[in-house]
């Protein structure tokens, strides 16, 4: 059987090479940049997406609870080879469905969705994992020379709640806000 199988992909590709020859294009690239054309992309165009329940730990290194050197320099290596500066959107699904906790110790509980072998991690909704204490809102602190878009829960009817997140992320964040985003992707 592989034998056969083996066959049948090198005839295939004798094929691919058959067609392709026969089917080629040419391509003529102007000398000059045509006056119709584009601009060039604004370098400040970059932009990294974080998911609300993950941002903590790009912004932290879970083992040793220091910076996580890795993202500041990735952040750092697109801002200098771009020379902008990126904006980081923190926000998503699980954002919207989460809750603000001001008397929770831990940034983000780490807990899992779904099915799992250790029943009391099991969690329905990410309203029910997602829960930010204080302490999560430091990771914005983690990266310089960024701007953020920062989301805010929308989902009702937790206005208070909503309102105390948003305190806490603008507090932390400054400055570097780009924008506020509420809710994720709002139809």
């Amino acid at each position: 059987m592989l034998v056969n199988s083996f066959g049948i992909f090198l005839t295939l590709v004798a094929a691919a090479r058959l067609i392709a020859a026969q089917n080629s294009v040419t391509v003529h690239v102007p000398s000059a940049v045509p006056t119709d054309a584009a601009g060039p992309i604004d370098p400040a165009f970059v932009g990294l997406a974080f998911e609300q329940t993950d941002f903590y730990w790009y912004a932290f290194n879970s083992e040793t609870g220091g910076p996580n050197t890795f993202s500041q320099n990735l952040v750092n290596s697109i801002s200098k080879r771009t020379q902008s500066t990126p904006i980081l959107r923190v926000g998503g699904t699980t954002g919207d469905k989460g809750s603000f906790n001001a008397s929770l110790d831990l940034p983000v509980p780490r807990k899992s969705f779904g099915n799992t072998t250790v029943p009391n991690l099991r969690c329905k909704s990410a309203e029910e994992c997602l829960q930010l204490g204080p302490s999560y809102f430091d990771a914005f602190k983690q990266f310089e020379g960024v701007k953020y878009m920062f989301m805010v829960p929308q989902m009702p009817p937790r206005l208070s709640n909503a309102l105390k997140w948003t305190k806490a992320g603008l507090d932390a964040i400054g400055d570097k806000l780009e924008v506020v985003e509420i809710g994720n992707e709002p139809d």
